[in-house]
């Protein structure tokens, strides 16, 4: 008796597949079992925008607007401004005391590629949609979106890592920089694609959202800065033909926080001021020192001689 119990409960494990070991946990949400639905992947492409509304808001201007000739940090020695980043950029002088921000930057950079890669890999998923129109929105959003990501890290660092599909972190540490030829024929296929599919998505616009326009501006922005004014001319023409874009007739128009995504826009960072975590504060870092609320029309909010005059616009630039 006691020899057939053993057989009985070895044909049982034997009759157990791999498939019975691997099962997801069904009470919780997880990789396995997250895409289901188009809405999913709607929501995937809703994060694929996080990582650039936090960078934006934290260490992109820093980097990239502080150094350049429109913008200058205006010195307060109360801040003790140069044990940050910005002072030592806007001087040209970051050092390993400084550099957080550049990391912050890159780090989050990669997110944001890590996210459109996965995103992009998912979609090859059958499913059908309930208007195939979103599906190209999505697959148009996350080309646009990697793109985007690695025109920011190449301006800024040159030749950098490509990576175009999901890997692990130890296929991470072997990968190492592509040139920076490579990089921007990357950007350029990528904005041609999401641009054909964002054309195909035209019926189902949403504020915020790549769009056609975005990508081919994106894109003739890419040709003006490796000096190909051919194809740039000819990109940024059909933007203008698309009549979909217009200069408002007066350029504070172009600001006033109750005119957003105006016709003058053709892709802008989405931020809230009723959530703090997806809120952004320039109007109080940028604003000269001693301010009050004169500029901000904030009284509420004390503008005193520190933690403001960041990002100060240069005479040349008025």
């Amino acid at each position: 008796m006691k020899h057939l119990i053993y057989l009985i409960l070895l044909s049982l494990l034997s009759a157990c597949s791999d498939r019975f070991l691997e099962q997801f946990p069904e009470t919780s949400l997880n990789e396995g079992s997250f895409y289901k639905s188009e809405n999913d992947f709607i929501g995937m492409a809703n994060g694929l925008y996080t990582p650039l509304r936090d960078y934006t808001r934290s260490q992109f201007w820093i980097l990239a607007e502080i150094p350049s000739d429109n913008t200058s940090f205006m010195f307060n020695a109360s801040e003790n401004a140069s044990s940050s980043s910005w002072q030592p950029s806007d001087f040209f002088q970051s050092t390993a005391s400084t550099e957080g921000t550049f990391d912050a930057f890159w780090t989050t950079s990669y997110r944001g590629i890590t996210r459109c890669n996965k995103l992009l890999s998912e979609l090859n998923r059958p499913l059908t949609w309930s208007n195939p129109a979103l599906q190209e929105r999505t697959l148009g959003e996350a080309k646009f979106m990697r793109a985007l990501y690695y025109f920011n890290l190449v301006r800024l660092f040159g030749g950098i890592p490509l990576i175009t599909t999901p890997i692990d972190y130890e296929q991470a540490t072997g990968i190492a920089r592509s040139t920076t030829e490579e990089i921007y024929n990357a950007i350029i296929k990528d904005l041609k694609e999401a641009t054909t599919h964002l054309k195909a998505a035209k019926d189902v616009k949403e504020a915020g959202r790549a769009t056609a326009g975005a990508a081919l501006s994106l894109l003739g922005k890419v040709y003006l800065t490796r000096l190909n004014y051919v194809d740039a001319e000819a990109t940024l023409k059909e933007v203008i033909q698309s009549g979909e874009y217009e200069l408002l007739a007066a350029y504070s128009d172009v600001f006033d926080p109750l005119n957003k995504n105006h016709r003058e826009s053709i892709f802008a960072v989405q931020y809230s001021e009723n959530n703090a975590g997806m809120a952004q504060d320039f109007i109080f870092r940028f604003v000269p020192h001693t301010s009050g609320g004169a500029i901000t029309q904030r009284s509420g909010v004390v503008i005193n001689n520190s933690w403001h005059g960041w990002n100060m616009p240069t005479r040349d630039l008025i």
